[in-house]
């Protein structure tokens, strides 16, 4: 195998579509966890960025247009970025709220 297609994990060399198996395993665990920081985080910094983060992968449709939308949200002023991102977690709420059935 050639190094730039391995990893070395401990004893065990593996190739990046192994790790990237084992990184799938903790994805769910890891979109909970993002989720919770972005509605629990004491942080205006860890929210917007928990909130960023979920919405860049959760609408890019590559990885080239989620790090375009990344550079982008980074380039905005702060009081953009945060109105921005409250309306597409408003967006969100309301879209969950009814599939729920808590309103219609």
């Amino acid at each position: 195998m050639d190094d730039v297609d391995t990893i070395t994990l401990g004893d065990d060399t593996i190739t990046l579509g192994e790790m990237r198996l084992l990184l799938r395993k903790h994805a769910p665990e890891a979109v909970l966890r993002l989720v919770e920081l972005m509605r629990e985080s004491k942080s205006d910094a860890t929210c917007l960025k928990a909130a960023e983060l979920i919405l860049v992968k959760a609408y890019a449709s590559d990885k080239g247009e989620a790090s375009a939308k990344a550079k982008m949200m980074e380039d905005m002023p702060r009081a953009k970025r945060i109105e921005v991102l409250r309306e597409a977690l408003a967006k969100e709420e309301l879209a969950d709220a009814r599939s729920r059935g808590m309103i219609s």
